[in-house]
């Protein structure tokens, strides 16, 4: 992941994490430059998969609001959602997270003229930003 990284030196990383439990599902974001994050609960009935989504979302949302910066890279853990945000077959278009996802990205990139690019890293293996927002 760090060779990946230290390709895009200037710009700005988001980590991204979603987590359920028997008691609860969260979701949450790390802005490592700002030293910033947000989470927040949501439905326990949600699977982790769409608690790993609605944290990119999320994440989305917020570059959104930063009119300073244009180009990020979200990093994530969840394999299983990068793949369906790349494959473009009816079942990764129905889930409606993944819609609404690629629907942000296009809006960010096309209107609001940002740079977007999705990183997964390992979880658990002691990278700061992804450590930051398991703690979120």
């Amino acid at each position: 992941m760090y060779e990946t990284l230290s390709e895009f030196i200037d710009y700005r990383q988001i980590y991204t994490d979603g987590s359920k439990n028997a008691l609860s599902t969260s979701v949450a974001f790390y802005d490592l430059s700002n030293r910033f994050g947000h989470g927040y609960k949501i439905s326990t009935l949600a699977s982790i998969y769409t608690a790993e989504a609605k944290a990119i979302f999320l994440a989305l949302e917020y570059i959104e609001k930063q009119v300073l910066h244009s180009k990020w890279i979200i990093i994530t853990d969840s394999m299983s959602v990068l793949m369906a945000l790349k494959n473009n077959t009816f079942i990764s278009s129905s889930n409606y997270l993944i819609q609404e996802i690629r629907n942000k990205y296009y809006h960010l990139c096309t209107i609001y003229g940002k740079d977007i690019i999705f990183i997964w890293t390992p979880s658990h293996i002691g990278v700061f930003g992804n450590e930051q927002v398991d703690f979120g």
